[in-house]
């Protein structure tokens, strides 16, 4: 059986040992809560692809405009100008309809 001076060491011991313990939980914890606030934004981006599904035909078609070559006449422009109009129009729809499901 072991003597008392080995039994209060052993018991200091144990003391620091649980401590120790107690602070490397306190920093896993806190390393734990600022990688998920470091990572927060993949869920968001996320989120935002799947509801922008509907908008990738839109974001597709305004880039087509963009490419598209300067070699029209009013004729052309006007009708540029018009799809604009409607096109803001469905983003505008779009963007309601979106605020009105949160």
């Amino acid at each position: 059986m072991a003597q008392p001076s080995q039994l209060a060491q052993l018991a200091e011991r144990k003391r620091l040992l649980i401590a120790r313990s107690a602070e490397l939980r306190r920093d896993v914890a806190l390393d734990l809560a600022r990688l998920h606030s470091s990572t927060v934004w993949v869920d968001t981006g996320m989120a935002v692809l799947r509801s922008g599904k509907a908008l990738w035909p839109l974001f597709v078609g305004t880039a087509g405009m963009f490419v598209g070559g300067n070699r029209q006449g009013w004729f052309g422009k006007a009708i540029k100008f018009a799809s604009w109009i409607g096109l803001g129009k469905k983003v505008a729809g779009l963007w309601r309809s979106a605020k009105e499901e949160r």
